[in-house]
């Protein structure tokens, strides 16, 4: 920033002269010469008389840096959404992205003081999560963390657990409005049951079948059936007995 550049500069012509002048008038009068002991004409110019004066330059910010500060995030990507004063603060301020995991889903920036800001996130992993109500606006400094509010869309895990007859595989066949969402078979698990799972099932009403063919002759045929109303949550499971009709 300039500073106040001091001159000084000679006012004879006016200054010196007007005091000449008014001191020789104050002296024509008989009682101020008495009072002061001078007559008219003993006042003259010994020198210039100067005058200070100052001037400030343009200020300019010269190579100034942003004050940053710390912002925790519980989002994705930060964008620059402009300045909050004017006029701005120092560039730059520019933002980032953040990689959030398990288990804080959160991290910090540095960002630059005096800015608006923009957050968005975009979660890739469990599926069936979305940020609502994008983007957050937040300024610098943020006394608080900045989340991104989520709503689970989709029922997370889903498992159909096939039970009654011989211990062995089940076709299991799920249907939804009258369309096959999934048709596997059943297998057997760590606790000893078979069943099947299904990661990020969208909400619906489902029908589940369930038909196993047992060796012999004629074969035995064990069908069960079941319906399931699939809302948003972690986990559910439901269980399809089998039986020969």
């Amino acid at each position: 920033i300039g500073g106040v550049l001091p001159l000084l500069q000679p006012t004879r012509v006016l200054l010196s002269s007007l005091l000449v002048s008014a001191a020789n008038d104050w002296l024509a009068n008989q009682l101020n010469q008495q009072s002061s002991k001078f007559r008219q004409g003993d006042v003259f110019a010994l020198g210039d008389v100067y005058a200070l004066t100052g001037a400030q330059n343009k200020a300019e910010p010269r190579g100034l840096a942003p004050i940053l500060a710390p912002v925790t995030l519980k989002i994705v990507t930060a964008a620059n959404a402009g300045a909050a004063t004017t006029p701005a603060p120092p560039p730059p301020a520019n933002g980032g992205t953040l990689n959030l995991v398990s288990p804080s889903f959160s991290d910090t920036l540095m960002l630059a003081k005096g800015y608006n800001w923009r957050a968005t996130g975009n979660i890739t992993s469990p599926i069936g999560f979305q940020p609502v109500n994008q983007p957050i606006l937040f300024a610098t400094p943020a006394s608080d963390p900045v989340e991104v509010p989520c709503t689970l869309t989709v029922l997370l895990k889903l498992t159909i657990v096939t039970t009654g007859g011989p211990p062995f595989a089940a076709l299991v066949k799920m249907t939804r409005e009258g369309q096959t969402y999934f048709q596997g078979n059943s297998s057997l698990q760590q606790d000893g049951r078979w069943a099947v799972v299904l990661i990020g099932v969208p909400p619906g009403t489902y029908t589940i079948e369930a038909p196993r063919i047992a060796s012999g002759y004629p074969p035995l045929i064990y069908r069960g059936a079941a319906t399931e109303e699939v809302v948003p949550a972690p986990t559910r499971e439901t269980t399809v007995t089998l039986a020969i009709p």
